[in-house]
C-alpha cells in the first residue's frame, strides 16, 4: 500500500523557448499563457484549497508537450506558504525531445522531505 500526501506545489518547469506545456497530472492548478515560462509552476504560485494527493515513491507526472525540445524539471516545495522555495530537486533538469504526450514515472519525493513514515 502506498501512502499518499497532499502536497502545496509539485512541478514547476522551465523550457528553451518560452514554456508551452500541459500538466495533465497531477491536475494544474491553472494555465496563463502569459506566465507559462514563469517559476515556480509557471505563474500558478497561488496556494488553492483544491490539492492533489501524491505517493512519497511511485509517482507519475503526465505532460503534454508543445515544443520540440525542452528543458524539463521537477521541484517541490512544501507547506502552504512555500513563496519561492521551490529548492528542493525531485528530477534534476533534463532534455524532452518531442512533441505531445510525456510521461515521467518512479517519481519519489526525496528523503529527509519530513513526510516519510507519514
Amino acid at each position: 500500500m502506498k501512502t499518499t500526501h497532499s502536497l502545496t506545489a509539485l512541478a514547476a518547469f522551465t523550457s528553451l523557448a518560452s514554456a508551452h506545456f500541459n500538466l495533465d497530472y497531477p491536475t494544474a492548478r491553472g494555465l496563463d499563457e502569459d506566465t507559462l515560462g514563469t517559476f515556480p509552476c509557471g505563474g500558478q504560485n497561488t496556494v488553492s484549497t483544491n490539492r492533489t494527493s501524491f505517493p512519497i515513491s511511485g509517482g507519475s507526472i503526465a505532460l503534454t508537450m508543445g515544443y520540440i525540445d525542452a528543458n524539463v524539471a521537477v521541484y517541490i516545495g512544501f507547506g502552504s506558504a512555500v513563496g519561492s522555495a521551490f529548492n528542493t530537486v525531485v528530477r534534476p533538469t533534463f532534455i524532452e525531445q518531442g512533441l505531445g504526450n510525456f510521461c515521467m514515472t518512479g517519481i519519489e519525493i526525496p528523503g529527509g522531505s519530513g513526510l516519510e513514515g507519514m
